[in-house]
């Protein structure tokens, strides 16, 4: 006798967790391609064995096969034990936890995420050199395919009335500064983004796994799964519809977009923590590479989400 429920679905993944009398364990199906399943377990398979920092926090593949879901298609899937615990974004969101408590828990997170990440230089050997411009113009044509971007990017605009002149230009003018080449890695995690990051028993330890590698996103620098975490207040964000954008049209013909967070306050003030991180980075960022290579791999994180919705939002 065994029991479902369903975790996740959309149109590309459903997600269940199954309980039989002596376990629980979940599954991950892919609706549409057998061949992205695949990579995510070969992925997962690759860090393990390569590193024995991944092979602590990457939960272990129970099974790798295809099978009918609820007696009706065949679809390939992979499964896990089930895990209890509460997401990075869970608690970052949740009014259980002081700042304080949250503020302690982001930087220790922070911190084994960064070495984590650095980690693939001494994993992946098969590396190539790319310059950040060439990277970022990649990126960019495929922004600029979504009209509405690409003429918002070639004029000037405003952000909470703050103006924005050539966002392109305004890009490219950063990404241009401090190093100009970085070296590519096609078999990091790149997804530490927070609801991808399960704590196991906080508050009364932190320890931690992590989900879903992205196999999808090519010719990274090593820092790129780290920029993911610091990407999960955006992507918290419009997962959850917490955001409301008007748009308005100033005296001198200029659009503004009125962006509003419909985080409470106290949420706010948790994300504010890894805005301040990015802050900071900013701040150091003539000074150290590492700082270069995070945010130039945020910025790059942000370009990406915008393809990866379909109306370029």
């Amino acid at each position: 006798m065994s029991t479902y429920k369903i975790l996740k679905s959309n149109d590309k993944h459903l997600i269940i967790k199954v309980k039989y009398e002596n376990k629980t364990i979940v599954k991950k199906y892919n609706l549409l391609s057998s061949k992205n399943l695949e990579k995510e377990v070969q992925r997962i398979n690759f860090l393990s064995k390569r590193s024995k920092k991944y092979k602590k926090y990457q939960i272990n593949i129970l099974d790798f096969s295809n099978e009918k879901i609820f007696y009706n298609i065949y679809k390939p899937f992979y499964s896990m034990p089930f895990l209890k615990g509460a997401t990075f974004s869970d608690i970052i969101k949740s009014t259980k936890y002081t700042l304080s408590e949250k503020k302690k828990l982001f930087k220790d997170l922070f911190d084994e995420l960064y070495s984590l990440s650095f980690e693939q230089k001494n994993i992946e050997s098969k590396t190539q050199k790319i310059k950040w411009l060439d990277r970022y113009d990649q990126v960019l044509k495929k922004v600029n395919n979504f009209s509405i971007i690409s003429d918002i990017c070639k004029n000037n605009f405003l952000i909470n009335n703050i103006e924005i002149n050539e966002g392109n230009k305004l890009i490219y003018n950063f990404i241009s500064k401090g190093e100009k080449s970085f070296i590519a890695y096609n078999n990091a995690h790149a997804n530490f983004h927070g609801e991808n990051i399960i704590l196991l028993n906080y508050p009364k330890n932190k320890e931690f796994l992590i989900l879903d590698p992205d196999t999808k996103i090519e010719n990274i620098d090593c820092s790129f799964s780290l920029a993911r975490f610091l990407y999960t207040y955006i992507h918290d964000t419009v997962v959850n519809g917490k955001y409301e954008i008007i748009l308005e049209q100033n005296s001198k013909n200029k659009i503004n977009f009125n962006l509003k967070f419909k985080w409470n306050n106290k949420q706010i003030k948790s994300y504010k923590l890894i805005e301040d991180k990015i802050l900071n980075l900013l701040s150091s960022f003539s000074k150290y590479k590492d700082s270069q290579k995070i945010i130039k791999s945020y910025i790059l994180c942000l370009l990406i989400g915008v393809i990866t919705n379909d109306n370029g939002f």
